[in-house]
């Protein structure tokens, strides 16, 4: 197995032993309105568990002990006729997420935008994009006229986030593109923070570190600005390589635009274009953590498409090897193993990793807004339950995970 899973395995695998001791068969719900990601995304989502960009939602995709993390974005932002809008099916649409015990908020959010020769915009909006969810993260599909792209957003290592895609021209004609990565910020940012009031003040700045290698710096003021400002440190490496970056708009309502140099896609063929988004940890430059998780990704395929192809593949059997180390769940109800494994997916997620003056790992009780994918109470509701009434305790984790699928 490979060392990330097992660091986490083992602080999952003896929180579910607790929680699910005593697990029998799934009582309904207690009827309240549940919230309604899927009914309301203006995108078609599946699979499991939804990692949506909601405050009642939940925790975002962060493994392997991350700070940070994130969430697929279903939903336009901004008024159409502005040029702040974001539509939902831009492709790759993703909120990103800071996950600090001092500091839970949407930071901002990103997507992909094609060029082609005749500068006419691709895939932001493409013309359709079906998400399908996994227990790391999401994959999606996007067509514009001849191009369709498969798209990838996961946790490549602790506080490294790779959202990538594989775009294969399906004409009968060769086109040259120019991939830009856009980083935005909310033009709504009270839904997502923890520090609602202070969001507004919010600020990025971008510049070019080094060549190929781009910094995307978000300061937040911490408690209200009272106490100055939480500065996050994020450095964005890519294939093909980052050429430039530019600042658009004011502070406030900001557009930073990461270009990456252009390629020719002939008929039938196909290319892998990602960005390794890194973030400082406190101990390594987040310059130097990209460059080399680059470098890692680079090692797994002899070009962008197939280093992309066999890091889903091995993420993908990481998981496969994670659930099967875990002990069965006890109860022997249909739904039971579903609800076992969604637990065990929070759990995972809501490791934190050794920093600062940390002695070790911890586990927290939801990264961002306190909910372990729903409520952040339930768990500890569920544990005191567990102690006189096993079905209520039960019922509670069942409501609790039950919203983290379609």
């Amino acid at each position: 197995m490979n060392p990330r899973v097992a660091i986490v395995g083992g602080v999952v695998a003896a929180l579910l032993g607790t929680l699910f001791t005593p697990v029998r068969g799934l009582a309904q719900g207690s009827g309240h309105p549940r919230p309604d990601p899927v009914g309301l995304s203006q995108v078609p989502v599946s699979g499991w568990p939804v990692y949506v960009e909601d405050l009642t939602i939940g925790s975002p995709v962060s493994d392997y002990g991350s700070h940070f993390g994130i969430k697929a974005s279903t939903l336009d932002d901004g008024a159409p006729e502005s040029d702040l809008f974001a539509d939902a099916r831009s492709l790759l649409y993703h909120a990103t997420y800071a996950a600090n015990t001092d500091d839970g908020r949407q930071m901002d959010e990103g997507f992909f935008r094609f060029f082609d020769g005749n500068g006419a915009s691709r895939f932001a909006p493409a013309e359709s994009r079906e998400i399908h969810f996994h227990p790391w993260g999401w994959e999606e599909t996007a067509v514009d006229g001849d191009l369709t792209a498969e798209g990838y957003a996961m946790t490549f290592e602790e506080d490294v986030f790779l959202v990538a895609t594989i775009v294969t021209n399906d004409g009968d004609e060769s086109v040259t593109l120019t991939p830009r990565f856009n980083v935005r910020n909310e033009t709504d940012p009270e839904t997502e923070s923890s520090f609602p009031a202070s969001q507004r003040d919010d600020f990025a700045v971008a510049e070019m570190i080094e060549p190929g290698v781009a910094g995307v710096t978000y300061a937040a003021p911490f408690v209200f600005g009272l106490f100055g400002f939480n500065v996050f440190e994020r450095a964005i490496v890519a294939d093909p390589e980052v050429h430039d970056v530019a600042n658009i708009g004011s502070l406030r309502y900001y557009r930073k635009r990461v270009n990456l140099a252009p390629f020719t896609l002939g008929p039938g063929e196909r290319r892998g274009v990602y960005v390794l988004v890194a973030f400082d940890d406190y101990a390594t430059p987040a310059a130097d953590r990209a460059v080399a998780a680059q470098e890692a990704l680079a090692a797994m395929g002899a070009d962008a498409a197939e280093a992309i192809d066999a890091a889903v593949a091995e993420t993908d059997a990481e998981w496969d090897d994670f659930f099967a180390s875990l002990p069965p769940p006890h109860g022997d109800e249909p739904n039971d193993a579903r609800i076992y494994d969604l637990a065990a997916t929070a759990l995972r997620m809501n490791v934190y990793g050794q920093r600062g003056l940390m002695p070790g790992r911890a586990s927290v009780p939801g990264k961002v807004h306190f909910n372990l994918f729903f409520v952040w109470d339930l768990p500890l509701q569920a544990l005191g339950h567990n102690e006189w009434d096993p079905t209520l305790a039960t019922e509670e984790l069942g409501v609790q995970y039950g919203f983290c699928s379609p």
